[in-house]
């Protein structure tokens, strides 16, 4: 009853048409673990966003998005799905809900995590703070900070329970919160060599505690390859070790760029023609690496619409979180007016 009266609703208020394309960007098919940066979504939720997305849009490969900006022919009503960083479930969970639908879709894979048994270091993180437990009294990174965590070296489980659907845009709620900020924000820019040896010191500090390991892990190369061969899937790039893109110098966009198409291209035996910015961070020069790399688009994380003016190397899309089909409907909604 509540959703007939929404859809009523949006019917009674219809917007004016503010982008003809949609890219919807996902990262994992799993809600298990600290998600701080809302990156999972159910796959119940999953199986509701495509049943909303074929019967109300036109979903379309990123390809022919692309291929429609470059002829000012983009459709209205067109949305792309694309999905960030290589997790498992892409293949485990996506694709086969993908392919029982012949629904295309992109994603893009961080190749230096393919059959890395550790995962992604955020997940990693996320997975040592912001679970219940404690930690020694004192962190240090060789040649960077050090933390005195005081308060923030216990958090009980009714603390972990009552915020484990906190979100790193919000303030945190506790030291521990603040400490996982912290280290974030210490990991994240750092160059790949500088964050492995900082992970190294922090694993050895806060030892080999049981149930700490990521929720989530990457997939292995044989699930890549069984991914690349399932129509219409495609894949994209993401970098190599998933380190932000802009600032960085030619040589080194050169291989973070160029090395991650050439290894999904060898493990696959496909050819790869898209790439995704890691963290969506990205400058004129990164721009120039993916088009000078032999790739034909590149996404970012924008918040936006596609049009006939958009610059294929800086693509726009919309970030999914775990949303029920009405609340997807209603970000639709926002963008297309219908």
């Amino acid at each position: 009853m509540i959703a007939s009266v929404r859809r009523w609703a949006r019917r009674r208020r219809r917007g004016p048409l503010r982008a003809p394309a949609l890219v919807l960007a996902y990262h994992r098919f799993s809600t298990a673990g600290p998600d701080p940066w809302a990156l999972g979504v159910a796959p119940q939720h999953f199986v509701e966003h495509l049943s909303l997305l074929r019967r109300r849009y036109r979903v379309a490969s990123l390809a022919g998005l692309v291929r429609d900006v470059a002829a000012s022919a983009v459709q209205p009503g067109t949305v792309v799905i694309t999905a960030d960083d290589g997790y498992a479930d892409d293949f485990l969970v996506a694709a086969p809900l993908l392919a029982q639908g012949d629904t295309p879709a992109t994603f893009f894979v961080t190749t230096g995590g393919v059959d890395a048994p550790a995962g992604f270091w955020w997940d990693e993180l996320a997975a040592r703070l912001l679970t219940e437990g404690r930690l020694p009294p004192e962190l240090v990174i060789p040649d960077g900070p050090g933390w005195t965590l005081g308060d923030a070296a216990t958090l009980d489980g009714p603390s972990a329970a009552r915020f484990g659907r906190w979100r790193a845009t919000e303030p945190p709620p506790t030291p521990r919160h603040r400490l996982y900020l912290d280290l974030w924000r210490t990991l994240q820019p750092m160059a790949p060599a500088a964050r492995a040896a900082a992970l190294q010191a922090l694993r050895a500090a806060w030892g080999d505690a049981p149930g700490k390991t990521p929720a989530h892990r990457t997939m292995t190369s044989d699930e890549l390859r069984a991914l690349s061969s399932i129509a219409p899937i495609e894949l994209g790039a993401h970098g190599c070790t998933h380190r932000p893109l802009d600032g960085l110098d030619a040589r080194t966009l050169s291989d973070e760029i160029g090395q991650s198409r050439l290894a999904l291209e060898e493990i696959t035996e496909r050819r790869v023609r898209a790439f995704a910015y890691p963290h969506g961070a990205h400058d004129e020069a990164a721009r120039r690496a993916v088009a000078n790399a032999g790739m034909a688009c590149a996404c970012t994380s924008a918040m936006g619409g596609v049009s006939s003016t958009t610059d294929p190397y800086a693509i726009p899309r919309l970030h999914i979180q775990d949303w029920s089909a009405d609340d997807l409907e209603e970000h639709l909604f926002w963008w297309f007016g219908r």
